[in-house]
């Protein structure tokens, strides 16, 4: 069973490992959710701050690899009637939650709509310093005019001429691509929508759970398993029958939240200029 357990160290030391022992470790780095085969020879721990899992030999502690997941579905199935499956609400709270559904809507976009814009403007940014569009004495103007533009965000006051705000994020001068946060998000809502489709789910998108359903499970089974063997575009086609990214299925999802949205705004003036 997945054990708590801090994420591997280089300077961890070396333990001996069984299906039912944790890895013991000298300088805890954050936690994280932990897999032991059962021959005790392989740990794979997930990384929730990198999207990511890691598969380790657990007589040596040599990283045998790191895996980009992405987010996947896993924030998107969790539902009142998810919560209510695992007996955490009853089913009159579930159907009571249900019935106003915007708090929860709320909240998800919160964390997975309004973080796009930023995943998205990073590596524009960046992209422009490369193909040398952007000059030196503009990098921190070009900088602020993107986040004004994408994001509606200024500065907090007025820049001197040698300050270099984008070198604060750590992607910057870590020289660590951004697109895949961007790309990440689309394909969550992407993936999910596809999922529900083919369990035969059948109401608003933002209630569909895939929690606990073996088909879906098979279905991202079967994609994963593909690897690095193909093609991304023949992965996408395994799961969602297209080989073309969409952002259409985070519109579908947060569907009733933009009506609402757009009943309290009336004859307000909302967003900022271009």
């Amino acid at each position: 069973e997945p054990t708590a357990i801090a994420t591997l160290s280089s300077q961890a030391v070396a333990p001996t490992v069984n299906s039912t022992s944790a890895v013991r470790l000298r300088r805890p780095i954050s936690a994280a959710a932990v897999a032991v085969s059962p021959d005790g020879r392989l740990v794979v721990a997930v990384n929730p701050d990198s999207d990511s899992i890691t598969m380790v030999d657990a007589s040596t502690l040599a990283v045998l690899a790191e895996i980009p997941v992405g987010d996947n579905p896993r924030t998107l199935s969790i539902t009142p009637d998810y919560y209510h499956k695992i007996g955490m609400i009853s089913e009159a709270d579930a159907i009571k939650a249900k019935s106003d559904p915007i708090s929860l809507l709320m909240q998800q976009a919160l964390d997975g709509v309004v973080s796009v814009p930023w995943t998205l403007m990073l590596d524009k940014w960046r992209a422009g310093v490369f193909s040398g569009e952007t000059s030196k004495v503009d990098l921190n103007n070009s900088w602020w005019r993107l986040r004004e533009y994408y994001q509606g965000i200024g500065a907090p006051r007025e820049r001197s001429m040698d300050a270099f705000d984008p070198g604060a994020k750590y992607h910057i001068p870590g020289n660590t691509p951004y697109t895949r946060y961007y790309i990440a998000k689309i394909l969550q809502y992407q993936f999910h929508e596809s999922l529900c489709n083919q369990i035969g789910f059948k109401g608003p998108l933002h209630e569909c759970s895939i929690y606990d359903n073996d088909l879906a499970g098979e279905k991202l089974r079967a994609m994963l398993a593909l690897g690095q063997s193909q093609e991304w575009q023949v992965a996408l086609e395994a799961l969602t029958g297209t080989r073309t990214l969409s952002g259409k299925s985070m519109l579908n999802y947060y569907q009733p939240l933009k009506d609402w949205l757009d009943t309290q705004n009336a004859n307000r003036s909302c967003g900022w200029e271009d």
